[in-house]
């Protein structure tokens, strides 16, 4: 049950009158268009907490770069997982990350944000939040995408030590070493993944259980193609690369 003191409205003015914090949970492809007719009401100062994940197609800029852009006179942070919100509104016990440039930032919004079933940890590793919320999008996909295809647990093994290469050589870089941004970017892109309940995973296609096999389709998915350009194209790596990272299969 929602609280009593929520209220909704179609008035940008009114929702962001008098705000001391401002949630963006927009999606990723939208948020520019949404940050642009909220700017004239937004009050400067005021910490834009982005709550989407993913990369601008068009630019290939991560969402705390649209919002420096659209927004300047505000600060940025980013909230992110690994979560499911099922879990947290059913009063499960759930972690999260709040990430800022600016680390008093980060840890004053934690504290903010945290209720007696919801833990935020707070870091200064901005970049390294948004890549692993964005490309677990992806894999997620892929994952989905075995799955559905009823390859097996032996096909959706080898698809994750895959995944798991690119994404240490573009994570780890950009982290900060034992901060919680290099764990919330591993796990959200190494394993919510391949959990059920990632919403990802229903993405495209998936098999119809009443119909035979490779035969059904359950037509109330939205079509894989949709939603594939999240990132922009990047050079593959190859397998040597994994193995020199340690990050090969059978690690």
């Amino acid at each position: 049950k929602l609280d009593q003191k929520l209220a909704a409205t179609n008035s940008m003015e009114n929702a962001l009158k008098n705000a001391d914090c401002i949630l963006a949970v927009t999606p990723a492809q939208t948020l520019r268009a949404v940050l642009a007719d909220a700017g004239p009401h937004v009050p400067k100062g005021v910490p834009i907490v982005l709550c989407a994940k993913g990369i601008e197609r068009e630019t290939g800029r991560l969402m705390s770069e649209i919002a420096s852009e659209m927004l300047p006179e505000n600060p940025v942070a980013a909230l992110s997982g690994p979560s499911f919100a099922s879990d947290l509104a059913r009063g499960l016990p759930t972690a999260v990350t709040v990430a800022a440039k600016n680390a008093g930032l980060a840890m004053t919004l934690a504290e903010q944000l945290s209720a007696p079933r919801l833990r935020c940890y707070s870091t200064d590793d901005l970049t390294g939040v948004e890549i692993g919320g964005a490309l677990k999008n992806v894999l997620a996909i892929a994952a989905g995408a075995t799955h559905g295809a009823g390859l097996g647990a032996s096909a959706s093994s080898r698809a994750q030590s895959l995944a798991r290469c690119p994404l240490v050589s573009i994570v780890a870089p950009s982290a900060v070493p034992h901060a919680p941004a290099p764990r919330t970017a591993m796990v959200h892109g190494v394993l919510m993944p391949w959990l059920p309940v990632c919403p990802r995973r229903r993405v495209g296609p998936m098999p119809d259980p009443a119909a035979s096999a490779g035969a059904g389709r359950n037509r109330g998915c939205r079509p894989l193609q949709d939603l594939l350009p999240t990132v922009p194209d990047r050079p593959r790596r190859s397998s040597r690369h994994c193995h020199r990272t340690g990050a090969g299969a059978g690690r």
